[in-house]
């Protein structure tokens, strides 16, 4: 479920997700941030007091002064596997005795005190998750409490923490520090929220048919209340106790009577509530509305105040792929994967542009309104002018035989200048298999889609509609990847681990690009082509793939020629996700780490570390000199301007001016390279010849010549370990001549 992490906190506000950033708590003006070093999981706020969860588990904690720009300043570091949650608290008389009773002989050497302020962190595990606490006088972290399996949901009474909710599903366990009771809550249905009272031991339950269940501890008393008919996304206390704040789905924000349990209703928020958080003397709430708002809402006028829209506030979002999106303003990235929706982002001005409304949702308020099938776009494609959308959506409806039902759906631009977009064309199952690849010719009026099963159709606009007018079925067993060059001649398709080179216009086969290092199916396949000065003096097109461990560079004009050696060279890198960089470099993701290539050489031009774990999808905006990509948990994260300013900053001209540059001299025995600009010495001067000797021509389907032929590798390069000549396993020459045969 979309959530999104507001707090308040030295009287600003705390907006967190792939970033932390501060705002001001009257206006919502931008007022700072935390610079991170890798992205945010997790954020808490309370009173002065700021941390943030990195990836891997880092915990970081920050005093944020009251004054308006006041830079947080580092308090304390420390580390905890796994950790997911976090919640501040000021230790009262209750909790001191139930925390100092976890510890250990030897942690009760630093005993807790009442009025300790104590951090709360819950790590979540598919083994096994634990709740600790970090004392920040004693400088001790300790655990409190193990659970088996993952926890989903995590809430703690503020300021003591006196009760303590962990959620696992269905199920939660409630520990109650003042009597030293552990009570277990089953629920029917997935507990989506939880909010713990600030004084008593009472719990509240937000679940997926959006109903509040409320249990008054230990005497295990439940008082239920519906309004809501869809999940409840967001539960809060407010710090008087007096109200319970709901919300979800509907975009109406529901303030429970804690005594009566009588409902006040904010109505027209503008969009579905994502999170919100009670200011410290509870008249006002902060509450964040998909896709990007935040808003102040006065509770005793039962209105809102301030309403702010942010690009920025997209970030932390769940996805699965970033698109380019032109419009009159330029390229814009819009995020794929989202339910019903398709999101467009600029990323250079951060400013939200609009959401495309795929399928209608149902957020009806009715108890008995039966939900609408879930659609999500898993390929999008724009034209170059924005003037037509393609869309390929895979829905939760299983047709008779037993697959998915999946559609592929050509729109039209409403309105020059908008993103307002109509269906034109609706085609079922348009594929047998999934689709891969949606690509827009630069004339407007071609598309091509690629099926998972070898198939690629071309469709053409008959000026009031889109018609299917041709089909061809590529040799291999599957289809994973597929690119256009960017004149719209030719549609390069990753089958199995070779590249299949097709005329847009006839289908008729132009080239297959082989190698013989890996077996693992390509991930991506990008056209590298040139300028025009650079055509006028002869270069070549080329055209660029990636594995999951290899990136190839082949020459795209010598195999259309029906040239020999057309492999340029090859890098063993443990690709993650790679994309092209204005048609003329490819960026690829190595485990965080981005790497830029150019056709010139196969040392990259450029490194920079971005994330700790890999990154699911990647994306330049041509033009734009900007870096998208979607992390490994699904969040749409961007990289800083001047970041991505220093890393795209060489151009391919000087990358390959850089490459014919003399070698450094070669390090002392025994010594490791660091730093950027050891790169030569740590890849080496060239992975392979510049034009291998030992291929056969690759204008059909052949496997090396010598398949036992050594070429250099970085196989070890992320380590920086001195890399090894590998030669591909003798087997796997002979079983592409067995399998494969010319088109």
């Amino acid at each position: 479920m979309e959530t999104a992490q507001l707090m308040w906190c030295g009287g600003r506000v705390v907006v967190g997700g792939g970033k932390v950033s501060l705002r001001n708590g009257r206006t919502l003006a931008e007022d700072g941030g935390v610079e991170e070093e890798g992205a945010v999981v997790h954020t808490a706020a309370y009173g002065t007091n700021l941390a943030t969860i990195r990836e891997g588990g880092a915990v970081v904690l920050y005093t944020v002064e009251e004054a308006p720009g006041a830079t947080p300043k580092l308090r304390d570091e420390f580390t905890m596997e796994g950790a997911a949650f976090a919640s501040w608290h000021i230790l009262g008389k209750k909790a001191v005795s139930g925390f100092t009773a976890a510890l250990t002989e030897h942690e009760k050497m630093k005993p807790h005190k009442a009025g300790d302020v104590v951090l709360l962190v819950a790590s979540s595990a598919r083994e096994e998750s634990s709740v600790a606490v970090y004392n920040l006088r004693t400088k001790l972290l300790s655990t409190i409490r193990t659970v088996e399996g993952a926890i989903t949901q995590f809430a703690a009474s503020s300021p003591d923490p006196h009760t303590v909710a962990v959620v696992q599903g269905a199920a939660a366990q409630v520990m109650l520090f003042g009597n030293g009771d552990v009570k277990t809550i089953s629920n029917k249905n997935r507990i989506c929220s939880v909010a713990v009272h600030p004084f008593s031991h009472t719990v509240s339950f937000g679940d997926s048919t959006g109903r509040i269940r409320t249990w008054l501890l230990p005497a295990m008393t439940m008082k239920e209340a519906h309004w809501h008919a869809h999940a409840l996304s967001v539960l809060a206390w407010s710090p008087d106790g007096t109200t319970l704040a709901s919300g979800g789905e509907e975009a109406v924000l529901c303030l429970w009577n804690g005594r009566s349990w009588a409902s006040n209703k904010i109505t027209r928020l503008p969009g579905h509530i994502i999170g919100t958080s009670w200011n410290p003397n509870s008249s006002k709430l902060v509450v964040g509305c998909a896709p990007s708002g935040v808003l102040l809402i006065d509770v005793a006028q039962r209105k809102p105040t301030t309403l702010v829209h942010g690009a920025e506030l997209m970030l932390g979002q769940r996805c699965e792929a970033v698109v380019p999106a032109p419009t009159a303003g330029g390229v814009c990235a819009a995020l794929v994967g989202l339910e019903n929706v398709i999101r467009v982002y600029d990323p250079v001005n951060l400013k939200y542009l609009k959401t495309i409304k795929v399928a209608h949702k149902n957020v009806s308020s009715r108890i008995d309104s039966a939900a609408l099938p879930t659609i999500k776009v898993t390929q999008a494609a724009l034209t170059p002018g924005g003037e037509h959308l393609a869309t390929f959506e895979d829905s939760d409806v299983i047709l008779p035989s037993g697959k998915r039902e999946n559609t592929l759906r050509f729109w039209n631009l409403s309105e020059p200048g908008t993103l307002d977009y109509s269906v034109n064309t609706f085609v079922s199952s348009p594929h047998e298999g999934d689709c891969v690849a949606v690509l827009f010719s630069p004339n407007r009026r071609v598309c091509v889609t690629v099926g998972s099963d070898c198939s690629v159709k071309r469709w053409g606009f008959r000026g009031d509609h889109w018609a299917h007018m041709a089909t061809t079925t590529l040799t291999g067993d599957s289809a994973s990847c597929a690119s256009m060059s960017q004149d719209g001649t030719v549609v390069s398709v990753g089958v199995d681990w070779a590249v299949q080179c097709l005329s847009v216009g006839t289908f008729e086969p132009l080239a297959a690009l082989t190698q013989t290092l890996s077996a693992a199916p390509l991930q991506s396949v990008h056209h590298i082509e040139c300028g025009d000065e650079a055509k006028a003096e002869g270069s070549r097109y080329h055209l660029a793939a990636t594995s999951a461990t290899h990136v190839f560079m082949w020459d795209l004009s010598a195999a259309r020629e029906g040239g020999e050696d057309v492999l340029e060279y090859a890098v063993e890198v443990p690709v993650d996700a790679a994309a092209t960089y204005d048609g003329q470099a490819v960026v690829v993701s190595a485990r965080g780490t981005f790497l830029l290539f150019s056709k010139a050489s196969p040392v990259p031009v450029q490194t920079l570390k971005v994330a700790d774990r890999p990154v699911r999808s990647l994306f330049a905006p041509q033009g734009r000199g900007m870096l998208l990509y979607v992390a490994y948990d699904g969040r749409f994260r961007h990289v800083e301007k001047s970041l991505s300013d220093a890393f795209l900053g060489m151009t391919p001209a000087a990358a390959a001016a850089a490459a014919a540059a003399p070698a450094a001299p070669a390090a002392p025995a025994g010594a490791k390279p660091t730093g950027a600009k050891a790169l030569t010495e740590l890849f080496g001067a060239a992975s392979l010849p510049a034009r291998p000797a030992s291929l056969l021509p690759t204008g059909s389907l052949m496997a090396f010549q010598d398949p036992n032929s050594s070429c250099k590798t970085l196989s070890t390069f992320y380590d920086g370990d001195t890399h090894a000549l590998q030669a591909p396993a003798p087997a796997l020459g002979r079983l592409l001549d067995s399998l494969l045969t010319p088109l």
